[in-house]
């Protein structure tokens, strides 16, 4: 029996029940986006000069969560609206130009 519960503790490690727990890489508001929602620019700070932007490429293999409390809904790039909240996770290399550029992995949209 014990090794059917170790195995099961590994696959539900596995599976991605929401986004990642590390401290997210990119976090504020978005504040522009393509009409098709495959590239937004966050800002911590919208409408300041100065402060954390990140320009954020969205593709399909991009995760997107809805928050509300302590759950995590699968959504999708649609629900990426101007002036919502977000956390994003960028996926491999990020230039360090300003703003910064990357490939989100994750991104969380936590609801008001």
């Amino acid at each position: 029996m014990k090794p059917l519960l170790a195995l099961c503790v590994l696959v539900l490690a596995a599976c991605n029940l929401g986004p990642p727990s590390r401290a997210a890489d990119a976090t504020g508001y978005i504040t522009t986006a393509t009409e098709t929602s495959t590239r937004i620019l966050v800002e911590a700070n919208p409408g300041q000069q100065t402060g954390d932007k990140a320009a954020v490429s969205i593709d399909t293999s991009t995760r997107i969560w809805s928050i509300k409390g302590t759950s995590a809904t699968k959504t999708d790039a649609k629900s990426l609206a101007i002036g919502s909240k977000v956390r994003v996770w960028f996926d491999g290399p990020v230039a360090t130009s300003y703003p910064v550029q990357g490939k989100a992995a994750d991104i969380a949209i936590d609801a008001p």
